[in-house]
């Protein structure tokens, strides 16, 4: 993680020059192309300073170079990586269906629900950006038997994910005339984003803990039970009400919305059963023995206490 970190402090304010310089100035300024070049500058050079910060720092003396032993026991890798892919694309997909939907409204719905969106995601980044560090964490934990401090780790990531969500609200619901120019002066934008704001102010809170929740899971090695409770809240929940809102009950862009959060809200409420009603974190250790033995074949490993 320390790599991201560095590799951030570097790109995020090059991220801000060339916008203000390819989108607002006045000799090279592109409007909204100049954003899109922008963002595609951005997201190349993020790989390239990585990768140059890991051939520079000392972290590089622990790779052994390429070798195709590497490539050996991959199932355990997919076993793993299909299903969080999974998780993250059927959560964006879902996202990005609303901004498919809100188009048959007009433009100034349009407008307000991706002011919105682009609101709630900032927020979110948050959580997942804690969401990151608790998934290491709890895997660190659980593979070295320290199950108290694993769960301790968890709950209090979850805290700290439903402060931010209640602080984010109170700032969304009450400062409207703070952070709504940012974005726009035009007044009938501005009337649809208000209309959307308590929707909007509801996610944030259960959109920030699903994130913290997931990591938690991917933690233990658990990615498939994300990826099926997104799927089924989402697209056998989220979306449905979401067009029978929107469409048949003509609720419009907020029906939109709020049919996601009825699927977000689904989802949270499936993996907190899972997590503190379903788990043994006592079997999670013998689970992630289980693993490690198939990742690395005849390696023997002598199994921890699970008394801590």
């Amino acid at each position: 993680m320390r790599a991201g970190k560095y590799t951030l402090i570097i790109v995020a304010p090059l991220y801000c020059i060339n916008n203000f310089i390819l989108v607002r100035d006045g000799v090279f300024g592109l409007g909204y192309t100049g954003a899109v070049i922008a963002n595609i500058i951005t997201d190349t050079s993020l790989p390239i300073y990585t990768a140059i910060y890991m051939y520079l720092s000392r972290d590089a003396g622990t790779w052994g170079g390429w070798d195709k032993r590497a490539l050996q026991n991959m199932s355990e890798y997919f076993r793993l990586a299909i299903p969080s892919v999974i998780t993250v694309c059927a959560e964006w997909i879902g996202f990005e269906l609303l901004a498919f939907g809100a188009s048959y409204f007009g433009t100034n719905q349009l407008a307000g629900q991706a002011i919105i969106l682009n609101t709630v995601v900032i927020v979110t980044r948050f959580s997942l950006g804690l969401g990151f560090g608790t998934s290491a964490r709890i895997g660190n934990l659980i593979g070295a038997a320290m199950l108290r401090r694993a769960r301790i780790a968890g709950n209090v990531s979850v805290s700290m994910s439903a402060l931010i969500g209640i602080l984010s609200l109170v700032f969304i619901a009450f400062c409207d005339n703070w952070w709504i120019p940012i974005y726009t002066s035009d007044p009938l934008v501005i009337y649809e984003i208000k209309k959307l704001k308590p929707v909007a102010c509801l996610l944030l809170v259960s959109n920030g803990l699903n994130a913290i929740f997931c990591s938690i899971l991917r933690g233990l090695g658990r990615q498939k039970i994300s990826a099926n409770t997104y799927l089924i809240s989402f697209y056998a929940c989220a979306v449905p009400i979401s067009l029978y809102l929107a469409f048949y009950r003509h609720m419009e862009a907020v029906g939109l919305w709020l049919g996601l959060c009825i699927g977000v809200i689904l989802s949270n409420i499936v993996q907190v059963i899972y997590i503190y009603m379903w788990i043994d974190w006592k079997d999670e250790v013998r689970l992630c023995l289980i693993r490690l033995h198939r990742s690395h074949g005849n390696t023997s490993h002598d199994e921890p206490e699970t008394s801590s």
